[in-house]
């Protein structure tokens, strides 16, 4: 090896970090993972070989630099249907999972010491991203409701003045990650004037918007005004499978036109876009209608365990779609600490600090996904986690 090796990165180039084993808690309450019994195994295996008998040739060559025509059509079809978003299928652009559109929508649009403004507590993924590119990432405080628009517009106004105008507004406006709330109809449209008042574009993730459990969801930020700049992001993973990766995003032309500059050559994994066209075309509302049913069963059931292990020294939110629950705990708590020692008794969560636009905030907080186990697992787990914070003076 080179004895000057660090000489040949470049300086944009990320530290390093050594190889670490996947590891994960019977009681996974870490990772937004799905319920292993709700992945369609059947519909995909008949979708496959419905689809590799009509076009399994065409794998021969490199796919399409936007993705698979069919499914572009059906997002589009979808993207109107449910979120009033009209669209034409080249207008969309498939990825390998959200990660990916929010990884594009940053290379296009950041530079180091640019200013992306966020709520005060979000997905990790997309923390690390911003850091990639060197942006300084300001989370705004929110509560049940959503982001604090009076204060979002406050930081603008300032910014702006000092010549630092935010590059992007950043939201997760429906379930949010991890907070789990909704942003109501209201903020939206303030948050769409804002946003054409000061040129600044938002980048709108609505990657559970299909994990409503009580009936229709709000608009969608993109539907509210066509004048607007949203960049919009959805995803797959969290309705038919995470394994398979695969999301979309559309965004005004000019955008698109950047975007579709960096895509790689040749698209994204064309059997997975074979596989989640032929299913969902036939089979995807029905399936999301099923495992949302799974999934209010699983989230009340982690309240119930929640109200009886953790009791009135913690608070939490009830969300009304989703995979998370925010759990707040007393002020003295440090669920970092707690999170190790979770672990080595077969629980996983992650601690709110992850989630801190800031770095730091959110000692006392925790992120419990109750999409994967089954309800007495998620019981048995809630059990041992409390147990866990008892030891640890924190409940």
């Amino acid at each position: 090896m080179t004895k000057n090796i660090f000489e040949n990165f470049s300086n944009n180039s990320p530290k390093g970090e050594s190889f670490v084993p996947v590891q994960r808690a019977k009681y996974d309450f870490a990772v937004a993972y799905p319920d292993p019994e709700s992945i369609p195994i059947d519909g995909l295996t008949n979708s496959i070989s419905e689809a590799l008998s009509r076009e399994g040739k065409d794998l021969a060559i490199y796919p399409d630099k936007q993705g698979y025509p069919p499914l572009r059509q059906f997002v589009a079809e979808k993207l109107l249907l449910e979120r009033q978003i009209p669209l034409e299928s080249n207008e969309i652009i498939l990825t390998s999972g959200s990660n990916q559109a929010i990884y594009m929508t940053a290379e296009i649009l950041l530079d180091p010491g640019d200013v992306v403004i966020t709520d005060d507590f979000l997905y990790s993924g997309t923390i690390n991203i911003f850091q990639r590119f060197g942006a300084k990432i300001l989370g705004i405080p929110s509560n049940n409701l959503g982001i604090d628009v009076e204060c979002l517009e406050k930081n603008i106004k300032k910014l702006t003045k000092e010549k630092n105008k935010p590059k992007l507004i950043y939201l997760i406006p429906t379930f949010q990650n991890p907070q789990g709330w909704s942003l109501d109809l209201e903020k939206r449209k303030q948050i769409v004037l804002i946003s054409k008042k000061y040129s600044i574009p938002i980048l709108e993730d609505d990657c559970y918007v299909d994990l409503s459990f009580y009936g229709e969801n709000l608009p969608s930020i993109k539907s509210l005004d066509p004048e607007c700049d949203v960049i919009y992001v959805g995803s797959f993973s969290k309705t038919i499978a995470p394994g398979m990766r695969m999301g979309f995003l559309t965004a005004p032309e000019e955008y698109l036109n950047r975007l579709r500059r960096i895509l790689p050559s040749g698209g994204v994994n064309q059997f997975a876009s074979l596989a989640i066209y032929h299913y969902s075309k036939n089979s995807l509302p029905s399936h999301i209608e099923s495992i949302n049913k799974i999934l209010l069963n699983k989230k009340n059931t982690m309240i119930s365990a929640l109200e009886e292990y953790f009791g009135k020294n913690a608070k939490w939110n009830n969300p009304n779609g989703g995979l998370y629950i925010w759990v707040k705990l007393p002020k003295h708590s440090d669920t970092s600490i707690a999170e190790p020692i979770a672990f080595n008794q077969n629980v996983g969560f992650l601690p709110g600090v992850l989630f801190s636009a800031d770095g730091f905030s959110g000692k006392n907080k925790m992120r419990l996904c109750f999409g994967f186990n089954q309800p007495k697992e998620i019981q048995e787990g809630i059990k041992k986690l409390s147990n866990v914070f008892y030891e640890l003076d924190y409940l």
